[in-house]
């Protein structure tokens, strides 16, 4: 956060603006569970159209074990 914060731009208080960006949850991703060890579905939030939108994992698939999830995710929040 800049050093100078304008008050008046924000219609609030460096300090409420930080206390507020603290307590505003973040979407990134959910995992599901399908009930077999290693057959996970992955979906990333979008913002544009709030809603989760299921993702491909790298062998192909729409499933995957948590490994591979975390795989697919690093890669995405990289760029």
């Amino acid at each position: 956060m800049p050093k100078k914060f304008d008050e008046k731009l924000f219609g609030e208080t460096r300090e409420e603006h930080i206390a507020r960006l603290r307590d505003t949850p973040t979407h990134l991703c959910r995992l599901r569970y399908s009930g077999i060890e290693d057959l996970w579905s992955m979906a990333f939030y979008t913002y544009s159209h709030e809603k989760y939108e299921p993702c491909v994992f790298h062998n192909g698939s729409w499933t995957g074990s948590p490994e591979e999830a975390f795989e697919v995710a690093a890669v995405y929040l990289q760029r």
